[in-house]
């Protein structure tokens, strides 16, 4: 760099640090440099050449110590100085050249690299200045090279403290080989003047000489042992020092670091939250203003949650604990033929065997839960050996017992079981004695006993024999005995009543036949329900070692069937259940359901689903096989739940969109605000102009066109084609109905203007959602095989199967394949809208599945006819209706045996052309309590007539439900105009050959009358305030028909039949006639839990209003104000949400609304609020969820958030 720069001859002292400082060279390298520059300098000035070198000098950072190498360079440059002066000075004139030279001279003493010149042989300085100078700076340089001649000729410490305080001794200087004094000391071995150059930290031992080297590298060459010993010694003990100071500096610094920072992080922190809150105090202060709003609307709510979900009292529990909260309503009845002198006797004996017992069982202040010790007492309160002997014995007996054992065991406490088994274990070996078999008084018909369970807890087990059986009823507390006895006492005189045909009328004074005289045995006895006219599930143990599985987590009872139920439960393959509405196919299904389950425990993968229209029917299903909740081996000896899903139809065609994959060109978003219903297509498609009855049509639609079976042939429409619709040999005159001349035609032409329509505003039905669910899940075979079989079920259990059109059947036939299928239906009973169901029906969806597998195809169906809801009376009715129904449409339904009522009962009444208002006070004074049912259309009309009479049904509404009383008002007054006669000429006898074609609509009328008259279980009545010719028609028919008559008209009359007295369906009554009716208390609560948990599952808000307000008036009448309580409370609830306006454009969430919708959804949130306050009150914890999830939408972002923190979840 510096030979190709620009005039290096002339370059100058800046320009010299500039060349310097541009390359990265070491010293050595830049001395060589510094050498060749001086070498060719002959041109510039002396001064300038060592200003020059000076500067190099100063840039390198020569200084106090170099290598030995630099050392040599350093003196070999002084000497060309030198040379350079005597050749140069006496030709140049220069004033500062000597000023120069003493600098240089002094940084090179510094170093300890000396000036070789020798006056009197040098020839060239003839200047005697120059000869003079450069013997002065000789001269200066060997006095500084002589200053350290006292420390090497052994001069004291004190000496050479004198010398240094004097300045004839320069600590920063060396001698001329470049050791310093500290150097020299080590060298020489005087450790005294080491420890005082130390000690007064004058100089320091890791000073470096010119070598490069260090005291004691100097005292360990000069073989100074003493100075090398102290030095040693010195050093160590500096370095253990520096490592204890170096920590605790360290572990200070550290402190130091933390605390500052912490400090910078709490300033930070403030800094950061300045900012912030400057840059969102508006959102800061809204988000605070929003949680004290929040707080002041929703904060009642909070201390509620925690006590109301620890004790949720909702409505699936209410009707369970009410055994425990009903108290009885009058005194228990006395016993017949016992004085009272007798009964004081036996009072005084009860308190005495009571005593008796606390002498068994310790005197313990009374616990909730049982402790370890009461086992242990347990023992002491059994008989001692000599005391069983004493008492009366009896063999082995087989011990059954009933649901609500099954699910006291299930939710009681497990210390409660082992006092079970002893007990009933005791039963079982025949041990009797007062304490275990204690017979109870008030009934009649059989004889109660009851046994302690164990003293503190107060409970009782009732139970009764017969023969060889023993039937465990209740474990109940002592104050619900007296209750449960009569329930009991009333459940085993229905059950023990002779069977009574429907096609003979039996005096309602006729008495009833003993338990002995009943033709019944043992294995087909059937146990009524307590609390209703249904079959209950009894169940057994299969020993007295099977007693102790009891205590068990994994136990699962043995379900215990009849001759009948085996017959029913136990078919192989696809079953078809028929019967008549209360023959108790629900129980049927259970008792299947139950069944398989028990059969298939081992099985990991089986699973069972069951389907219904209604979900009130879902959640009695689902309750009550969940108190009988199975366990299953997975194969590694763990116990998992049974997989079982109970679940309506339309919940099942959601399940099933979301769950399969998607298909190109297959539609897969159905919107409710798009569905085509009945109710629409009569008002905007087809209002009847065509002469042909809205219904009709469409039920044609639904059931064949775009619902049978040979739709779902068709690959590219999947509908029926014209050609087809109109073909006998497929659709034939006992499948539609219609004429094809005349009918047929313009159905489907209507049928063409429907599905265009259709399409105009991309409207969907029922026959299009499962259409395509059929193709999704064909489709999911191939594509989605995981999810196909995910989605498959083993087992599926269909309830009210004539409410499914062809395609709907085919669907089950899909989920679970052929053979496995359990369907139970009542033909009489297809109400639903546009369905047409026949039991051929079935077998054509099941042989177009099963196709050749003829093992698999359904075998005759199996019936039911034995009623267990209505007496005798009432299905004379019900019969006559049916034989009626199939004298002119004699493939309408599938003609079952008569049923049989399990007890006598009253005639139905008719009352005709009686005013609304003697109906209002007919109802409110006589007949209190009886349930109105009338078309599903004049519901709003007759209540409001009635003046507000909350229990009004429709008639569609009202299937599968039943009541005590029932009054059908005005069905043939409100009849259109058009078949009046038509139904004149059927009661009448006057139908010819072609009623059935002539007028279709009919039959589906008298379906609808047989199922409101089978809604009744005791008294039945028809009302008609206005005249009409079907009116009088049918007020002629049944007061002037007898059952006998009526199948002797229809040519079903046989000689038994033709020698029944003829007696009339029913009697016609004055208002004043009617006998008073009166409910108790138990069935009013019975009323009010029926509303109320339909009510509960209702989807309908409208329904679901109409409901409540049935339960809170039956709630009423049984005067238990706390369940009347809770049943406004809940309808407070579906009127708020029936309040909630309908989200539309920018009010949706996420979008900016107006500040007067803002305001509105802020009082809907304070009314929602004191809602949920409510609900949580009375424990509906469902409900109160429900209400949160329906106000979300109308809540600003802040307020959901803090709703699903501080509520939602804790919920």
């Amino acid at each position: 760099s510096i030979e190709s720069s620009a005039d290096v001859n002339r370059a100058s002292q800046n320009e010299m640090k500039h060349v310097i400082a541009f390359g990265a060279y070491e010293k050595r390298h830049i001395l060589l440099a510094a050498m060749w520059v001086l070498d060719r300098s002959y041109n510039m000035k002396i001064s300038e050449t060592i200003r020059g070198l000076l500067c190099l000098v100063d840039c390198l950072g020569v200084g106090h110590q170099c290598t030995s190498e630099e050392r040599k360079l350093l003196q070999r440059l002084t000497n060309s100085i030198v040379s350079m002066i005597e050749l140069r000075l006496p030709y140049e004139e220069c004033i500062d050249w000597n000023v120069v030279l003493s600098i240089w001279v002094d940084k090179m003493s510094n170093i300890g690299i000396a000036i070789l010149f020798d006056a009197k042989s040098s020839r060239r300085l003839q200047n005697e200045k120059a000869i003079e100078l450069m013997r002065s700076l000789q001269e200066k340089q060997d006095s500084l090279f002589q200053q350290f001649n006292p420390l090497k000729n052994g001069c004291s410490a004190k000496g050479l403290k004198d010398a240094i305080s004097r300045g004839s001794l320069d600590t920063k200087a060396c001698d001329r080989s470049g050791l310093y004094l500290v150097h020299i000391a080590a060298a020489y071995d005087r450790v005294d003047v080491l420890e005082w150059l130390v000690e007064e930290d004058i100089v320091s031992l890791n000073k470096l000489d010119a070598h490069g080297r260090s005291a004691l590298k100097v005292a360990e060459s000069s073989k100074a042992k003493n100075a090398t010993l102290w030095i040693r010694q010195r050093n160590a003990s500096l370095a253990i020092t520096k490592f204890f100071r170096n920590g605790v500096c360290q572990k200070k610094a550290r402190k130091r670091m933390a605390s500052m920072r912490h400090g910078i992080s709490k300033l930070q922190a403030v800094c950061r939250g300045w900012s912030v809150r400057q840059a969102t105090r508006t959102q800061v202060l809204m988000h605070v203003e929003s949680s004290r709003l929040f707080q002041l609307i929703w904060g009642k709510c909070f201390d509620l949650i925690e006590n109301t979900t620890s004790n949720a009292a909702g409505w699936s529990l209410a009707r369970d604990s009410i055994v425990d909260f009903v108290k009885p309503s009058e005194e228990v009845p006395k016993e017949s033929g016992v004085s009272d002198d007798m009964i004081e006797t036996l009072e005084m004996l009860d308190n005495a065997m009571e005593n008796v017992q606390e002498t068994y069982f310790d005197d313990a202040p009374s616990h909730p839960k049982v402790d370890d010790t009461e086992t242990k007492r347990m023992n002491q309160a059994l008989p001692s050996p000599d005391i069983r002997k004493a008492t009366d014995t009896t063999p082995s007996k087989t011990i059954q017992y009933t649901p609500h054992i099954v699910k006291w065991l299930k939710q009681g406490d497990p210390k409660y079981r082992d006092f079970f088994v002893r007990r009933i274990t005791q039963l079982a070996q025949g041990e009797r004695s007062r304490i275990l078999a204690k017979r109870l008084k008030g009934s009649k018909v059989v004889t109660i006993y009851e046994t302690y369970l164990e003293q503190k807890s107060g409970f009782r087990i009732l139970w009764t024999e017969e023969g060889d059986d023993m039937l465990v009823w209740y474990v109940a507390k002592h104050d619900n005995v007296s209750r449960l006895v009569r329930l009991i006492d009333d459940s085993k005189a229905r059950s023990n009543r002779q069977l009574v045909p429907a096609g003979s009328f039996v005096d309602p004074n006729h008495v009833a036949p003993s338990a002995s005289e009943n033709e019944q045995t043992n294995s087909s006895r059937i146990v009524l329900d307590p609390m209703g006219n249904v079959p209950m599930k009894v169940y057994q143990f299969g020993g007295i070692d099977e007693i102790g599985h009891v205590v068990e987590e994994s136990w699962t009872p043995r379900l215990k069937l009849t001759d009948e139920e085996r017959d029913v439960v136990e078919t192989k393959g696809t079953v078809l259940l028929l019967g008549r509405s209360g023959t108790g196919k629900t129980v049927c299904i259970l008792s299947r359901m139950d069944y398989d389950r028990q059969v298939n425990m081992q099985d990991s993968t089986f699973t069972q689903l069951f389907v219904a229209r209604s979900r009130r029917v879902c959640k009695y299903v689902s309750e009550s096989l969940g108190q009988t909740q199975n366990t299953i081996g997975n194969g590694n000896g763990d116990a998992t739940m049974t997989n079982m899903t109970f679940t309506t139809f339309d919940e099942l065609l959601s399940r099933l969109e979301n769950a399969l994959p998607r298909v190109e060109n297959i539609r897969d978003v159905f919107r409710r605000s798009e569905r085509m219903t009945f109710q629409r297509f009569k008002t905007e498609v087809y209002t009847g102009d065509k002469g042909i009855d809205p219904l009709l049509v469409w039920a044609c639609i639904r059931s064949f066109v775009k619902g049978s079976i040979e739709a779902t042939t068709q690959t590219d429409s999947h509908v029926v084609d014209r050609h087809d619709f109109l073909n006998l040999e497929i659709f034939g005159s006992r499948r539609c109905r219609l004429s094809v001349d005349e009918q047929r035609p313009i159905v489907y032409d209507i049928y063409e203007k429907y599905q265009r329509y259709m399409q105009e505003y991309n409207l969907w039905d029922d026959c299009d959602r499962i259409m395509a669910l059929l193709q999704r899940l064909e489709s999911s075979k191939t594509t989605a095989p995981d999810i196909y079989h995910q989605v498959r079920k083993r087992k599926i259990y269909v309830d009210e199967i004539q409410d499914y059109t062809q395609a709907e059947c085919l669907l089950f036939f899909y989920l679970s394949g052929p053979g496995d299928l359990f369907l139970a239906g009542d033909p009489a009973q297809s109400v639903v809208e546009g369905v047409e169901f026949r039991f051929e029906d079935i077998r054509s969806v099941e042989y177009h599945i099963a196709k050749d597998k003829s093992g698999l195809l359904l075998q005759k169906p199996k019936t039911v006819n034995v009623n267990y809801r209505s007496h005798a009376g009432v299905l004379n009715t019900a019969g006559a209706i049916l034989s009626c129904m199939f004298g002119a449409f004699p493939h309408s339904a599938k003609q079952l045996k008569e049923d049989r009522g399990v007890f006598v009962g009253p005639r139905p009444g008719v009352m005709y052309k009686v005013s609304s208002e003697m109906v209002e006070s007919v109802i409110k004074t006589k007949l209190k309590g009886t349930v109105i049912l009338v078309h599903d259309s004049s519901v709003s009309r007759w209540r409001r007539a009635l003046g507000g009479y909350a229990l009004v049904y429709g008639i569609r509404a009202a299937k599968g439900l039943e009541f005590k009383s029932v009054m059908v008002l005005g069905f043939f007054g409100e009849l259109p105009g058009g078949i009046h006669k038509p139904w004149r000429d059927l009661l009448l006898g006057r139908a010819n050959d072609g009623y059935q074609n002539m007028y279709p609509e009919v039959e589906g009328h008298m379906k609808l009358l047989y199922t409101a008259v089978t809604r009744s279980i005791e008294r039945l009545f028809f009302v008609e305030t206005e005249g009409s010719v079907a009116g009088d028609a049918f007020v002629r028919w049944i007061t002037t028909t007898s059952m006998a008559r009526n199948k002797h008209k229809n040519g079903a009359a046989s000689q038994s039949v033709a020698a029944t007295p003829l007696v009339p369906l029913a009697s016609r009554n004055k208002v004043d006639d009617v006998e008073s009716m009166t409910m108790t208390r138990d069935e009013w609560l019975s009323a009010g839990m029926d509303n109320a948990e339909a009510a509960e599952v209702e989807e309908d808000l409208l329904a679901a209003e109409s409901l409540w307000d049935k339960a809170i008036y039956c709630f009423r009448e049984a005067q238990d104000h706390d369940l009347a309580r809770k049943a406004r409370t809940h309808r407070a609830s579906v009127r708020f949400q029936m309040k909630l306006p309908v989200l539309k454009g920018g009010d949706k969430k996420g979008k900016p609304v107006g500040e007067d919708v803002e305001s509105e959804y802020r009082l809907l949130e304070v009314e929602g609020a004191s809602v949920v306050e409510s609900l949580l009150c009375e424990g509906l914890i469902e409900e109160a969820k429900n209400v949160c999830l329906r106000l979300i939408p109308y809540m600003s972002e802040e307020s959901v958030e803090h709703l699903h923190r501080k509520i939602m979840r804790r919920l």
